[in-house]
């Protein structure tokens, strides 16, 4: 079910809501990671909102925020995210956009590993940060310049106790096993990104874009460390480097179609 709202004032404000949910026994197939098996979970339910200022100002933000969980006997799971994005055009030709965005999910239940052919679960808690920034400027309607700079950081932390998955989609601890008895599933994934790109409209609807991008990559089981420990650890990563031209050349059917047409005569 679902119901969604939507609103906008006089003064171009945007804003709205939504509810939606899935009652009842949900069957996943796909979190098993094996054929014919799947993974009972009941009663999810989500909210959002969110709130987007007049783009046409110098300054504009979006706002977005949201939780959920499930409704279930003896789960205790929810999830809550926000964000914000504020964008600044300082000119007709200069815009620049700042985006944070917050998710975190405690109590989360998913695939872990497979152990002696029993397939085992655990409950997790997942912390999702994104920090975002870009930039362009149009010199005019042929050539612009973009600047893309993108961290993404996600913590992924079991409980110590380990579920087996059984044959009718529940779960069951009776096995006894520990994240101790397996290799560590904790995860802690970071990544950051910068694009720096020219574009070249040297013909109508053809595009020559030459593009610059470095990128850092770490992933570990350390879920202890905050956020800017994580940057500086990222930080000590090799940087690759990626240098690229692509060119999209746009082909008038018409004027094609009447070269065959002139040959076939």
């Amino acid at each position: 079910f679902g119901l969604n709202f939507n609103a906008q004032t006089k003064k171009l404000v945007n804003f709205g809501a939504n509810i939606n949910g899935s009652l009842g026994k949900q069957y996943d197939y796909f979190e098993p990671r094996t054929e014919g098996r799947f993974f009972i979970f009941e009663n999810w339910v989500n909210f959002n909102s969110y709130l987007s200022t007049d783009y046409n100002k110098l300054f504009a933000i979006n706002l977005n925020a949201g939780a959920g969980g499930l409704i279930e006997e003896g789960r205790d799971n929810t999830l809550y995210r926000f964000g914000i994005s504020p964008r600044f055009r300082f000119s007709d030709k200069f815009f620049v956009r700042y985006s944070y965005n917050y998710s975190q999910n405690d109590g989360g239940r998913g695939f872990v590993t497979n152990y002696e052919d029993e397939i085992m679960f655990g409950q997790r808690d997942q912390l999702t940060i994104t920090n975002s920034l870009s930039g362009s400027y149009t010199f005019n309607s042929f050539h612009a310049l973009n600047l893309t700079f993108r961290n993404y950081w996600s913590t992924v932390d079991y409980q110590e106790n380990l579920f087996t998955l059984l044959d009718n989609g529940r779960l069951s601890q009776e096995s006894g096993l520990t994240v101790n008895d397996i290799e560590d599933p904790n995860i802690n994934f970071n990544t950051w990104n910068l694009d720096l790109s020219y574009s070249w409209q040297f013909a109508p609807g053809s595009i020559l874009t030459a593009l610059y991008r470095n990128q850092l990559f770490n992933l570990s089981e350390n879920v202890e460390d905050n956020y800017f420990n994580n940057l500086s650890t990222l930080f000590d990563q090799s940087i690759q480097h990626t240098f690229s031209l692509r060119m999209v050349y746009f082909i008038d059917y018409n004027n094609v179609k009447g070269l065959f047409a002139n040959n076939n005569t």
